[in-house]
């Protein structure tokens, strides 16, 4: 493999910058792949759509539209969150989502009307005026060099953009509002994990605009360098990309790196690339780089050219996938209409249905769940036979394998526990839920869903600690306003018995006056 990439490297006057560093454990894995073509599938638009109401940091927004309203594509639902097409607002209503606890939250149920119009993508009533693709990138430029933020920020709401990676971390946040300088800006183009080629298929279809991406990326971050990490399980993918950074010039440089698991998390390549082990409570931008994905690339350019996000491409496939494809879905498209529009509806009854890869992925138990900016696959598994956990005989295999340098086996006896206090000790947090310790614990011990379930367990304790803090402040300001309230009464009846008291008693001099007539009065009958 690496022969032929010197060869394709040499044939194209495009030298590769090869990876210098590792990380900490992983796994080598073949990745498997089926071939799923370089055609993305288009499938229609299903009869409505459901869109989450809650942002990456798993808080809930504030919709801009009502029940009733008739929307078009493109236009503001919420902060970042645009209608990914055409139609009218029949419910705005909690709704369960893709989560391993199929999480509800509140929705938006848009009715589409088939038309798929597009809209003035702002709903305010001073919309940011939008030009082509290179005025609104110069534009954005000035504003943060003028400190325009609130500026800026309209504009960036207008393209709703989202990292359509993992976490689906706001893009923007990341390009424009970081106060450290970026030394390094890192296109992730890894996807390791077996089943996911959605990333791939873009660069076989899109690779000048995911150029033109890259470079709208590096202008905007004003980073020092850039590198555009791809494995080398994807030749056709590399060559593609070599020949559009060959066609336009631009800082970017491609690097080769293996194919190893999970390369394609954002701690793990930072560390593959530069070498800089970033801990879990530090963000990157602290350190001086920023990691997008390639498809995050692309989504910038084109939404920089007025369409935004409203769209993924995500991988079908599995064991059990009779067509295995790469399909282009509408944000809020729900998981059973994607599989009967292709095809694979045969797999709904009779299999496991998963969101994600088939190692870091979890079981779907509601097929009515939206699709959002994080879901890159989803996957058919034949059900097997659940194997009962053994006891863990210590040997260590899971330590060696964690990227996160972790200790799994002493974080799952504390979560066993429900000892949060000594999984936070051992950095639960830190967890990327990357299944690694599960593919090789000898035990069958389930590790990552044991973590999984740890740290919601965490995060619903943290909840309640907050609510108790919040609930205390505001009992301690209450009982302070009730002792000024009291303190300003009693000062109020103080003053008016003053004041009372004061306009009551007759004037000291008037008296003395007065019994001075009263004496003179009576002098004159005692002297007769």
């Amino acid at each position: 493999m690496n022969t032929l990439l010197n060869t394709l490297a040499t044939r194209l006057g495009f030298h590769n910058q090869q990876p210098p560093f590792s990380f900490h454990g992983g796994l080598p894995l073949n990745p498997n792949k089926r071939a799923l073509g370089e055609s993305i599938v288009e499938p229609p638009l299903p009869p409505y759509l459901i869109i989450p109401l809650i942002n990456y940091a798993k808080q809930s927004l504030t919709p801009t539209v009502a029940v009733g309203d008739s929307v078009r594509r493109g236009q503001l639902l919420a902060a970042g969150v645009v209608a990914p097409t055409s139609g009218k607002i029949k419910a705005i209503k909690p709704h369960a989502t893709i989560h391993p606890d199929t999480l509800a939250v509140n929705a938006i149920v848009l009715h589409c009307d088939g038309e798929d119009k597009r809209g003035n993508p702002s709903a305010s009533d001073n919309p940011q005026e939008l030009g082509g693709a290179s005025d609104n990138l110069s534009r954005l430029i000035k504003l943060r060099s003028s400190g325009k933020q609130s500026q800026m920020q309209q504009l960036v709401d207008q393209f709703a953009l989202s990292g359509l990676g993992g976490a689906g971390f706001p893009t923007a946040e990341k390009l424009l509002g970081n106060t450290t300088p970026v030394k390094t800006l890192i296109i992730n183009a890894a996807e390791c994990e077996p089943e996911i080629s959605c990333d791939e298929a873009l660069i076989q279809s899109d690779a000048i605009d995911i150029v033109k991406g890259i470079d709208a990326a590096v202008q905007l971050s004003q980073c020092d360098q850039c590198i555009v990490a791809i494995e080398d399980s994807k030749p056709a993918a590399i060559e593609n990309l070599q020949s559009a950074l060959k066609d336009k010039p631009t800082a970017a440089q491609l690097m080769i790196i293996p194919t190893r698991y999970p390369t394609g998390a954002e701690s793990p390549l930072i560390e593959c690339v530069t070498g800089k082990y970033i801990p879990h409570n530090q963000k990157p931008t602290d350190h001086g780089v920023v990691c997008i994905n390639i498809a995050t690339a692309l989504a910038l350019w084109h939404a920089l050219d007025n369409a935004p996000l409203d769209s993924r491409v995500l991988s079908l496939g599995g064991q059990s996938m009779p067509n295995p494809c790469n399909v282009r879905v509408r944000f809020g498209t729900t998981v059973n209409f994607i599989l009967h529009s292709t095809g694979n509806n045969s797999v709904v009854n009779d299999h496991r249905i998963r969101a994600g890869g088939p190692l870091s992925g979890f079981d779907l138990q509601n097929l009515s769940v939206p699709i959002t900016a994080h879901t890159n696959c989803i996957l058919a598994e034949p059900r097997v036979e659940i194997t009962d956990a053994q006891a863990c005989i210590r040997c260590g295999q899971c330590a060696d394998v964690c990227p996160a340098r972790l200790l799994p086996q002493q974080l799952h006896w504390h979560a066993m526990a429900d000892d949060l206090n000594g999984c936070k000790q051992f950095q639960l947090d830190a967890c990327i839920e990357c299944g690694c310790c599960d593919l090789v614990c000898p035990s069958s011990i389930k590790l990552t869903e044991t973590f999984r379930y740890a740290k919601s367990q965490a995060r619903f304790r943290d909840t309640l600690e907050l609510k108790a803090v919040a609930a205390e402040q505001r009992f301690t300001e209450r009982e302070h306003r009730l002792e000024q309230r009291a303190l300003a009464r009693k000062r109020a009846i103080e003053e008016r018995k003053k004041t009372i008291q004061s306009s009551s008693e007759p004037d000291r001099e008037e008296i003395k006056a007065a019994l001075a007539r009263a004496r003179a009065k009576r002098q004159p009958k005692q002297s007769r």
